[in-house]
C-alpha cells in the first residue's frame, strides 16, 4: 500500500465506480482509521461508513445522479460551528486519502443529505450533529461516465491556483516562498488538496514563528475545506519527518482583506 503523500499526489474524484463490495479487510483498515481520529481542531463530529448492502430491497441512497455503482458510503457528521466542521474535515479527509492508498476511488460530496438514506441511527440527530458530508469509496470503474467527466469539466476541479497566489511569506523581505523553504512541500500538498467547487480557500503566510493559515472564502462548505487542506499539510510535514501541532494564536502578520485567521502551525 502506497503512503498517504503518495496518495495526496494521485487522488482523483471518482464519481463511477464498479459496483462491487469492499473487502472485509478494507472495511476494517477503514473504520479503524476514523475510529483513531481526534478532533484537531475542537467540536465534535462522527465519521460512519455504511453499505448498501445492509440496505432492504436493494436501496440505493439518493446523491443527486452523480455517483454510480457505489456499495459503500461514508458519511461525516458535525455540529454546526467552525471548529467542528474543520476537525470533521481533516479526519474525513484522512480517511479519503487511506482509501486511495488501498487502490480506491473516493469523491467528496456536500449537500442536503437525510439520516434515513443511509440507515443511519436518527438519535445522532437528536444530539445536534448534522449531515454534512457523504463520500462514496470503492474500486473504481474502467471508464467514469459522462456526468462524471462533465462534472470535473464544469467545477474546474483539474486545475488549481498557482502556488504564489495562495502562499506568502513576511521572512527575508519578500512575500513569495522558494522551493528550498522547509514549508514549500508541505504547502504545496495542501494546495492538491480538494474543496467544493473547486474554492480552494485556503491561504498561509510564513513568519519566524510557524505557518498561520486563514480562510479566504465564505460558504457552507468552506470550514471543511480548510479542515481538508490543513489534513494534507499536516501529512506531508509528517511525511517529510518534520512533526508540529497546530495552536491557536493571534497572527503576526495584519490579515489580509477577506481572510480569517484560522490556526498556527508551529514545530
Amino acid at each position: 500500500m502506497e503512503n498517504l503523500l503518495q496518495a495526496i499526489q494521485r487522488r482523483r474524484s471518482v464519481r463511477t465506480f464498479a459496483d462491487i463490495p469492499l473487502t472485509g479487510g478494507q472495511l476494517s483498515l477503514l473504520n479503524e482509521t476514523a475510529a483513531d481520529a481526534r478532533a484537531e481542531f475542537g467540536g465534535r463530529y462522527i465519521i460512519r461508513i455504511v453499505s448498501t448492502d445492509a440496505f432492504a430491497g436493494g436501496h440505493v441512497p439518493s446523491t443527486y445522479g452523480v455517483i454510480k455503482g457505489a456499495r459503500c458510503f461514508m458519511l461525516l457528521w458535525c455540529d454546526d460551528n467552525a471548529e467542528s466542521k474543520l476537525s470533521g474535515g481533516f479526519a474525513m479527509e484522512k480517511l479519503v486519502l487511506t482509501a486511495t492508498a488501498m487502490g480506491l476511488g473516493t469523491c467528496w460530496l456536500g449537500g442536503t443529505f437525510s439520516a434515513k438514506d443511509f440507515n443511519i441511527d436518527p438519535s445522532l440527530q437528536a444530539d445536534g450533529l448534522k449531515l454534512v458530508a457523504v463520500v462514496p469509496v470503492g474500486a473504481p470503474a474502467p471508464r467514469e461516465r459522462w456526468v462524471g467527466r462533465m462534472m470535473v469539466a464544469l467545477a474546474g476541479s483539474r486545475g488549481r491556483k498557482p502556488f504564489k497566489d495562495m502562499f506568502f511569506s513576511v521572512l527575508g523581505g519578500g512575500i513569495h516562498l522558494s522551493e528550498d523553504c522547509m514549508w514549500y512541500g508541505a504547502l504545496e500538498a495542501m494546495r492538491q488538496a480538494p474543496s467544493s467547487t473547486n474554492s480552494q480557500p485556503w491561504r498561509a503566510m510564513v513568519t519566524d514563528n510557524g505557518v498561520e493559515f486563514f480562510k479566504a472564502r465564505k460558504g457552507p462548505l468552506s470550514d471543511i475545506d480548510m479542515g481538508i487542506g490543513l489534513s494534507h499539510f499536516a501529512i506531508a510535514m509528517s511525511r517529510y519527518g518534520k512533526r508540529g501541532r497546530f495552536i491557536a494564536a493571534p497572527p503576526q502578520h495584519p490579515v489580509m482583506l477577506g481572510w480569517k485567521y484560522v490556526t498556527t502551525f508551529v514545530v
